[in-house]
């Protein structure tokens, strides 16, 4: 709601949203484990559900 107020004031509407919060560590998709991907999903498309 914070940028929704000044979007419309300057434009006709939000048509798409960027979210990028974070993704997994740098490295080796290979040695990555459960828990960093869950908190990268959680961070970039989970967040979005709240």
């Amino acid at each position: 709601m914070l940028v929704e107020v000044p979007v419309k004031a300057i434009c006709h509407g939000i048509d798409i949203l960027i979210n990028n919060a974070e993704g997994p560590p740098p490295g080796d998709l290979r040695n990555f484990g459960r828990g960093d991907w869950i908190k990268a999903l959680d961070g970039n498309m989970l967040a979005l559900t709240r």
